[in-house]
């Protein structure tokens, strides 16, 4: 058995310097993974947000919208009788009475129907292409908890918008009596818009998000 007293001082050295060595290039390995892992972490929570922040925009502006809705749904109301009134949706009943309308109601009419072209067709179209860029949510039916109920969401989601621009493509540029896109009312046109996306996305953005 060699005598480790005999071992020369500079192989000693030289030992010490190569473990030092690859202590620092593990650990460089390391905070590399760390730094890659939490940007990919941080760029997945801005795309998530990119997301709430564009759901949060189209309540908001359903919220008007419904209420100019209801109003000139109110005033109409009037003109039809009670069976009419239960039997037909709101874009049915406005387009019946469009040529008819007064001046106050072509207004709230306009009105209503600027939403949908200025507002929920644009919005549309970016949430749309949100969905086709996203190379991971939706790819996560499998996990548990809420990426997994936001990957289902989120496959609803485009359905119901490839559905909603097909629709809106037919039905409101060139028939100005058309003022709402609606594909889960009375006339059951397609599928609705899913339900509590928005507060499922919230419960996501609520989750740990270190290597995820």
């Amino acid at each position: 058995m060699a005598n480790i007293d005999k071992i020369p001082e500079w192989f000693g050295a030289a030992m010490i310097g190569a473990i030092i060595a690859a202590l620092g290039y593990v650990a460089k390995l390391f905070l590399d993974w760390f730094r890659d892992t939490r940007e990919r972490s941080l760029n997945r929570r801005a795309k998530l947000v990119e997301l709430f922040s564009l759901l949060s925009a189209g309540d908001a502006a359903y919220a008007v919208q419904r209420e100019k809705r209801n109003q000139l749904g109110k005033m109409l109301s009037k003109k039809l009788t009670s069976s009419e009134n239960e039997r037909i949706g709101y874009e049915r009943q406005f387009s019946i009475a469009y040529s008819k309308m007064t001046e106050d109601e072509r207004e709230l009419h306009t009105i209503i129907r600027s939403y949908t072209m200025n507002t929920f067709a644009p919005l549309n179209k970016q949430l749309l292409e949100w969905l086709r860029s996203d190379t991971y949510f939706k790819g996560m039916p499998w996990r548990k908890g809420a990426y997994s109920v936001v990957a289902k969401r989120l496959t609803e989601l485009e359905a119901h918008l490839l559905l909603w621009e097909a629709k809106y493509t037919v039905w409101i540029p060139d028939y100005p009596e058309h003022s709402l896109v609606y594909l889960a009312d009375e006339e059951e046109h397609g599928i609705g818009f899913p339900k509590n996306i928005k507060e499922d996305v919230a419960n996501l953005l609520q989750t740990k998000w270190f290597n995820r």
